[in-house]
């Protein structure tokens, strides 16, 4: 980061953040943004291990919970406008993150721990929708 100002740093910084928001992370995503900044890859890493220590410090003093719960109200005014459109797959994809957020991706199974005995409860599924009786 040797010559440049520290406000082009913190714009390099604030656009891999922005970046990382709008559209994740990936290596074509790293090649844009050299392209972008002017900068080498190792210095793009820099930025995104930056902008990651910089969130974490943001959301290690947060209320989880109140953040949990504003995200899923966002989530869920998305999904109302995917299913509106028709947009099932987004829909679905939207619905898995829901449950990952809110710990309820693995229904089939979960593990109650009683000191040193470990009990397997198996939750039961649904029965079969339109099936044969």
């Amino acid at each position: 980061m040797a010559g440049k100002d520290a406000g082009t740093q913190r714009h390099h910084l604030n656009r891999v953040e922005q970046t990382m928001a709008e559209v994740g992370w990936s290596g074509r995503i790293v090649h844009d943004l050299m392209d972008e900044l002017g900068v080498s890859k190792r210095t793009i890493y820099r930025y995104r291990a930056t902008v990651m220590k910089d969130l974490a410090a943001a959301y290690k003093s947060k209320d989880i919970e109140h953040d949990r719960a504003a995200f899923l109200s966002k989530l869920q005014a998305h999904q109302a406008r995917v299913t509106a459109a028709g947009a099932y797959g987004s829909l679905s994809s939207m619905l898995n993150i829901e449950a990952r957020v809110l710990g309820i991706d693995r229904p089939d199974e979960q593990q109650a721990v009683q000191g040193d005995v470990h009990v397997h409860i198996g939750v039961p599924q649904p029965a079969d929708v339109g099936g044969e009786e």
